[in-house]
């Protein structure tokens, strides 16, 4: 920021100003470009469509504001429902699992999410297993296979 007050009479270019957006204006901000833009950037960047991502990032919005004023997510149905993405062989509801989902498909460092976010959350689905029920928070059977990535192009995108 000062670097680009002191040298640029405080004209900012969109990634420096997109660093300072909260989870909300970065959602309504993609909300709000022009359809072509969305698409690019959802099929380039996610693989997907611009709808999955403009879904997604409200959801992601929700699940931030859930954990920074401490709401419970045991039990807990977000109210709004994921888009899934076309081919996904789940049906993503409103339990925190499916915004786990959420966040793997707007994850952008497939390695590192298999590498370390999953195995940590294994961890620790491990140490407190005696005392959560999975279906208490969404989670399925298949729920290992469903967070993993198994290819950097795994979402499909609509014709």
């Amino acid at each position: 920021m000062k670097h680009h007050i002191d040298n640029y009479d405080s004209q900012f270019p969109i990634w420096v100003i997109i660093e300072l957006f909260t989870m909300g204006e970065l959602s309504f901000f993609f909300s709000d470009m022009l359809k072509a833009d969305k698409k690019k950037i959802a099929k380039d960047l996610f693989g997907t469509t611009d709808r999955n991502v403009s879904s997604w990032l409200l959801c992601l919005t929700n699940l931030r504001n859930y954990c920074a004023h401490y709401t419970r997510l045991y039990f807990t149905k977000f109210g709004t429902i994921p888009a899934t993405p076309i081919g996904f062989p789940y049906t993503l509801q409103d339990r925190a699992f499916d915004y786990l989902l959420v966040l793997k498909f707007l994850y952008p460092d497939y390695e590192l999410w298999n590498n370390s976010f999953l195995i940590q959350l294994k961890s620790l689905i491990e140490e407190y297993s005696g005392v959560i029920n999975m279906d208490h928070i969404g989670f399925p059977e298949n729920w290992e296979s469903l967070l993993k990535y198994s290819s950097r192009l795994e979402l499909k995108t609509r014709k």
